[in-house]
């Protein structure tokens, strides 16, 4: 349906979907993202994940499919490698763990170091978060640089 959840998700799968060509070699050898070919990722595609991103962002629920759309669309968005927005990306790693551990009931503290890597593999990504401040932290990071 119309839900900003189900938007995030077909963000995020068009986003991760833009760029699946570009993450295979001629022989079959799985790229690096520094060593892919950024002109053949589907732009049409990466259009339609940040609008489905921008839909995404309507309400005040904020999703697992929120944030790791937001770090495909900091990927995609990226004319390459080395202009990659890290800090923005770290800063969206850190919500991930937050909401992670909110989740599960845990403290909402800590930091991405040492976790981002862990919470990558096995995400439940049915898990939320309702509060109205991580909807506009969300966008805070996505717009703040005017760059998506």
């Amino acid at each position: 349906g119309n839900q900003p959840r189900t938007h995030a998700l077909v963000s995020l799968m068009l986003l991760n979907g833009a760029r699946l060509s570009a993450r295979i070699d001629s022989m079959g050898n799985i790229l690096r993202l520094k060593d892919q070919d950024r002109s053949s990722w589907n732009k049409s595609m990466i259009a339609q994940g940040m609008f489905h991103l921008s839909l995404a962002a309507a309400g005040e629920e904020l999703t697992e499919y929120h944030i790791q759309a937001g770090i495909a669309a900091c990927h995609c968005m990226a004319s390459d490698y080395a202009s990659t927005d890290w800090s923005r990306i770290l800063l969206l790693y850190d919500q991930w763990v937050q909401l992670r551990q909110f989740s599960r009931g845990h403290s909402e503290s800590g930091s991405c170091s040492g976790q981002c890597s862990r919470t990558r593999g096995g995400s439940r990504s049915h898990r939320k978060h309702t509060k109205p401040a991580a909807t506009r932290f969300l966008l805070s990071v996505l717009c703040g640089a005017g760059r998506i």
